[in-house]
């Protein structure tokens, strides 16, 4: 699950993430793009890794509300990237055994 960092467009202490926006073809047809820190923030100290909150997609901010929050303390973090920062217990109703689902086969659906 994204943190609460990354739901908010702070990427700060991981890859560099860059503007789409700002991307350009060069003379000699490479691509080129900005760095958010650089466009929005202090590019030659390189912070401000951060999309800025009005550049936020309003869909993305609305369905980050379905989001579980990050529920572990100690999260796994490698290359400045966060995993295993939420953990579910399945809930269930099954008395433990195996359960099988077999299809009603009609004589329009029959496997020969």
């Amino acid at each position: 699950m994204p943190t609460q960092a990354w739901l908010n467009g702070d990427f700060t202490g991981g890859p560099t993430i860059y503007d789409p926006a700002s991307q350009v073809i060069a003379a000699d047809g490479s691509v080129q793009r900005q760095s958010f820190a650089c466009e929005y923030a202090n590019c030659a100290t390189a912070t401000g890794n951060k999309i800025p909150t009005n550049l936020l997609s309003s869909v993305a901010q609305n369905i980050q509300k379905y989001y579980p929050a990050p529920n572990v303390s100690n999260p796994t973090v490698q290359n400045g990237i966060t995993t295993n920062n939420v953990f579910y217990n399945v809930a269930t109703n099954s008395p433990g055994g195996a359960i099988s689902i077999e299809p009603t086969m009609t004589s329009r659906r029959a496997i020969a």
